[in-house]
């Protein structure tokens, strides 16, 4: 009997789950899914034949919410990748060099930065730039102090560079060179002067020979500072061809702040500001005589060092101006990098900045006279451009070299102009413009 009993309720059992299978299947339900369930609602299973379907469509729902939940969706990946790429580019151009702090000056230059650049192949990351360089190009150099008087000339001579040199479309970069102490504002009133690259490389003027103590010693010709001028001086003939900004280039035109064109260049000198031809090592401009006590034992320094290293003078009649104490006109020039930067000729310039007797901070060797030294030693007269008188070229920028310039430059006229008073700064108290 018990047997009986046993097998009838394991057949009623069976029909039972049979019957609840059929209905949680016609319902689009799982049993599982239907024991799982919190929610009361969920586990109501009896209704109209008409709801099915949405019965269906809401499972369906449910499943494709667990597996978004799940699985990242594709339109996510690209999301976050679009988020990760915002922000690796936000790092990417936040950064600036450390001497630049103000916010909206970085905006600005940036900006400025981004209106000029083009990509071209350069190792030089200066970034108080405008635009990278090509390599093994010209390019102007200036040596620029914060004063506001310099920063002013500079934006006169940038004017007249633009006006008066149009054949190469404003591509030559200029290299500013300073000694990290430009405001933001100067720097960005230079930025807005010229559509050209503008860079700012660095100089150390804090730095001296080794054996030589500023402190110390004497100076006996001080300009702006007590060993400002010596610096200057120091930086032309020595320290510009060891800066690593100059590799990126095969010759530089020098242009003092102070100095300007006032006519157009590109029909007696169209090659500037790159080099007449690839054998001219140095483009002069005039030779002038200098002062007996700036060049006092100049000469007989540099006889003694080529006396001393089997040196045969290559330029004997430029060797004879020197005797003279005369100098090359320098504030203007174009100068070949990988001449000067000759380990015979480097040696020759360090022997008379860096070594006793020092005669640049101690007897104000200037650069001018040492120039016309160097090239006089080390240049065949082949190698060096035909000195004379650079036309259309003014040092200093005074009003009164411009009275001639026409009524189509009346723009730079207007600019000469008002800063006329700060360029009578540069006269000596004779009258006379300083070199």
């Amino acid at each position: 009997m018990s047997n009986r009993l046993l097998i009838m309720t394991a057949i009623a059992a069976f029909f039972c789950s049979s019957i609840i299978g059929s209905v949680f299947e016609i319902r689009g339900l799982h049993i599982t899914d239907y024991l799982a369930s919190e929610n009361p609602q969920e586990r109501i299973v009896i209704m109209d034949s008409g709801e099915k379907d949405d019965a269906d469509h809401a499972h369906k729902s449910d499943q494709k919410k667990e597996e978004t939940a799940t699985t990242p969706s594709k339109s996510q990946d690209r999301t976050d990748d679009t988020k990760k790429e915002i922000n690796q580019k936000k790092e990417e151009t936040t950064t600036t060099p450390s001497n630049i702090q103000d916010h909206d000056t970085k905006q600005k230059m940036n900006k400025k930065k981004e209106e000029t650049t083009t990509t071209t192949p350069s190792n030089s990351q200066d970034h108080d730039t405008k635009q990278e360089v090509t390599k093994k190009g010209p390019a102007i150099a200036m040596l620029i102090s914060n004063k506001q008087r310099d920063v002013n000339w500079v934006s006169n001579a940038l004017k007249s560079i633009d006006l008066f040199i149009p054949k190469d479309n404003m591509t030559t970069p200029v290299l500013l060179f300073n000694e990290g102490n430009l405001s933001n504002e100067q720097k960005l009133s230079i930025l807005n002067i010229s559509k050209r690259p503008i860079h700012f490389p660095i100089v150390d003027f804090k730095q001296f020979p080794e054996g030589f103590n500023p402190e110390t010693e004497i100076s006996h010709f001080k300009k702006r500072s007590k060993w400002g001028y010596q610096q200057m001086c120091r930086f032309w003939i020595t320290k510009i061809w060891e800066h690593p900004v100059l590799d990126d280039y095969e010759n530089f035109m020098r242009f003092d702040t102070d100095s300007c064109f006032s006519q157009d260049l590109s029909s007696f000198r169209p090659y500037v500001p790159g080099m007449p031809s690839d054998t001219i090592v140095y483009g002069a401009n005039n030779i002038k005589k200098e002062d007996s006590q700036y060049v006092e034992g100049l000469f007989d320094f540099a006889q003694g060092y080529v006396s001393a290293n089997n040196i045969t003078v290559k330029n004997p009649k430029l060797w004879g101006e020197a005797k003279q104490g005369k100098y090359f006109y320098n504030n203007f020039e174009l100068s070949r990098i990988d001449f000067f930067r000759r380990p015979d000729v480097m040696a020759f310039q360090r022997a008379v900045t860096e070594m006793e007797p020092f005669g640049v901070f101690r007897r104000r060797w200037g650069d001018a006279p040492v120039r016309l030294l160097t090239v006089a030693i080390f240049a065949e007269k082949t190698e060096l451009q035909s000195v004379g008188r650079i036309e259309g070229y003014r040092h200093a920028c005074m009003f009164k070299h411009h009275q001639g310039i026409s009524e189509m430059h009346s723009e730079l006229m207007a600019s000469l102009t008002s800063t006329q008073r700060m360029l009578r700064g540069g006269e000596n108290k004779d009258g006379k413009n300083q070199r």
